[in-house]
């Protein structure tokens, strides 16, 4: 009998240690999110090549942080995504790269397509543009049309 109340507080104690790293990774998330929506496109080219403790560079550090640090124990792909976007500036090529990185462990990543069909018209990349579009289409009919035109929103 006091084996198994031992055990059950035991996993109690994972499993709530599991829930706190969890909520710091979601926290982490949506404040890199935030800082990253009001980096200006100058601030995404200039500042990945910045040197370190630049002033007008410090909310994207502050954003790459935060995305970096909400990656730990977590199976969400979004600050991974999120991440590329942010540090692939407003050009398309390095945003589709990380796309990609992300589509060839998960294929039926909606945002993941997403984000490589942005990345493929700012880039002008045709492929990748091609790609994304028949993704979408293919996995969600209802909403995409074969252009890669939102039907419904």
């Amino acid at each position: 009998m006091r084996v198994a109340r031992i055990c059950t507080v035991a996993v109690a104690l994972v499993v709530v240690a599991w829930l706190v790293v969890m909520e710091r990774d979601a926290r982490l998330l949506a404040n890199g999110t935030a800082l990253s929506r009001k980096l200006t496109s100058n601030q995404k080219n200039v500042c990945p090549r910045a040197p370190a403790g630049a002033a007008e560079c410090r909310r994207f550090a502050r954003a790459v942080s935060d995305l970096r640090a909400a990656r730990f124990l977590n199976p969400d792909t979004a600050p991974q995504l999120n991440l590329g976007i942010v540090q692939g500036g407003s050009g398309g090529g390095r945003r589709a790269a990380s796309a990609r990185r992300i589509l060839r462990s998960e294929p039926e990543n909606l945002n993941a397509w997403l984000e490589l069909l942005v990345a493929g018209v700012t880039a002008h990349d045709p492929v990748a543009t091609r790609d994304a579009v028949a993704a979408l289409h293919r996995l969600d009919p209802r909403d995409f049309d074969r252009k890669g035109q939102l039907i419904r929103g």
